[in-house]
């Protein structure tokens, strides 16, 4: 990370995967995702529970209604309810 460039938003994203190339990075082939590119194809869930476990805390998943649809093991590796076809 000590040569990592951010923010990269000033450049085109054809740009960036030419630079890419020119390093010989793989990644500059791959399709676009809107996943985190940095973790390679490892699931970002795994990625989280590893090094910000402390930031996971449980809780309901509720409609604006108040009904409880189910518990969640933390927002940040939980899907969003219309992911999951509750909305």
């Amino acid at each position: 990370m000590a040569r990592a460039l951010f923010p990269v938003g000033e450049y085109p994203k054809s740009e960036i995967r030419q630079m890419a190339e020119g390093l010989n990075l793989p990644v500059y082939k791959r399709p676009d995702s809107q996943d985190l590119c940095f973790l390679a194809g490892e699931d970002y869930r795994n990625f989280i529970r590893r090094n910000v476990a402390e930031m996971l805390v449980p809780g309901e998943i509720a409609l604006r209604n108040g009904r409880t649809l189910g518990q969640h093991m933390g927002w940040q590796i939980t899907p969003s309810v219309s992911a999951r076809g509750w909305a």
